[in-house]
């Protein structure tokens, strides 16, 4: 355990999720191409036709049904969400040089946005008066992110 971070130290051989992560991009792959007739026709990942069933015509707003795993498919248990402890972000709010990174930092983890959307950020998305940047999403619309107190 590293004490400083609190994360486990890496094992020998490949992590449960990065086997999980693996097999979906391999079955991507094939799906893909087998679904434009190109290359093989077989995907030599094997899927659960159950949860395909029970995923088929769900709501995104309506919980997931539990289902069995695929073959191969590995089980990992479900973790909290990933955090930096109060002290480790109070040392990393002093490292900064100056307020303007200060605020920088405060605005890109109290906002939520992606890497992408504040990297797209130009002079002309920031609105001062109304106290809010205005960046492009994953899907292409321009929304609004407030700044908080700290961040303007």
């Amino acid at each position: 355990m590293n004490l400083r971070t609190g994360k486990p130290t890496l094992a020998q051989g490949y992590a449960k999720r990065t086997v999980n992560h693996a097999l979906s991009v391999v079955s991507g792959f094939y799906e893909f191409h087998g679904h434009r007739g190109h290359g093989p026709v077989i995907n030599p990942v094997p899927s659960s036709p159950q949860r395909r069933r029970a995923l088929s015509h769900l709501s995104p707003l309506e919980p997931k049904p539990v289902t069995g795993r695929a073959r191969l498919r590995q089980k990992v248990p479900d973790r909290p969400p990933r955090a930096i402890p109060d002290r480790l972000w109070d040392e990393l709010f002093e490292a900064m040089g100056c307020e303007r990174d200060r605020a920088l930092l405060e605005f890109s983890v109290s906002s939520g946005a992606r890497a992408a959307e504040l990297l797209g950020v130009t002079p002309e998305d920031v609105d001062w008066a109304g106290r809010q940047i205005f960046v492009i999403s994953e899907g292409g619309s321009r929304i609004d992110l407030p700044l908080t107190a700290c961040a303007a």
